[in-house]
């Protein structure tokens, strides 16, 4: 079976065009699963997917935001997709289920990490505390907010213990960081000189890989 989900920062949906872009996004690229971060809204309803065109298709579970920053949707098709379970905090959603005409269980995670340095490791130790608890096959997505090196991150300075915190929880939830096709870079500050970070990626564990030996990870524009 192919599968197909999307990770993608909004940053902020209380205007029209974002839920347009979604909708339009949606339309054309058909995924199964959408994970979405920094929505910066305190109630997500049915009319709101409406307006973001996925009212027939999909089903979903959010994450208010907590003050001007975060909120998370996590959106997904029953017909692809068939849901067990969710754990919602403030910084990550897990998903637990299964793919149609595949007999392994996921847990499809939507994260956004917290921009503090200092918040990291606490972040990242709360991620790999409820991973411990379940045995079943890992896809994390969305803004991590961290890198792995300093090429992942063109301009300004490099934080080398960041870096390395996150770094270990890759290592100790044994996950394996997939090449980034399309692209070096996920987000730019927009500024002379600018800053180029790769920021968002999706994490999957070997488990994963197994049941979707094929998969490919994308940057979009």
């Amino acid at each position: 079976m192919e599968i197909n989900i999307i990770s993608w920062n909004i940053r902020g949906l209380g205007r029209r065009e974002k839920a347009r872009a979604i909708r339009n996004l949606i339309q054309e690229k058909k995924p199964q699963i959408m994970l979405i971060q920094e929505t910066k809204i305190g109630a997500f309803s049915s009319s709101m997917l409406r307006s973001m065109g996925g009212a027939k298709d999909f089903e979903f579970c959010f994450s208010p935001t907590d003050g001007s920053a975060g909120g998370l949707i996590c959106l997904w098709n029953p017909k692809f997709f068939i849901k067990s379970d969710v754990i919602i905090e403030k910084r990550f959603i897990v998903l637990f289920g299964k793919f149609r005409g595949v007999d392994r269980d996921c847990g499809i995670i939507n994260m956004y990490g917290p921009n503090a340095e200092a918040e990291k490791g606490d972040f990242f130790n709360s991620l790999l505390n409820v991973m411990s608890r379940y045995r079943v096959a890992w896809c994390l997505g969305g803004d991590f907010n961290a890198i792995v090196g300093m090429e992942e991150k063109q301009g300004r300075s490099w934080n080398f213990a960041a870096m390395e915190v996150f770094r270990d929880f890759i290592q100790l939830s044994k996950l394996v960081n997939l090449p980034l096709k399309g692209g070096a870079f996920t987000w730019s500050n927009n500024r002379d000189p600018p800053t180029f970070v790769r920021l968002d990626r999706f994490l999957v564990d070997t488990d994963f890989l197994e049941g979707f030996p094929e998969l490919n990870q994308f940057l979009l524009s």
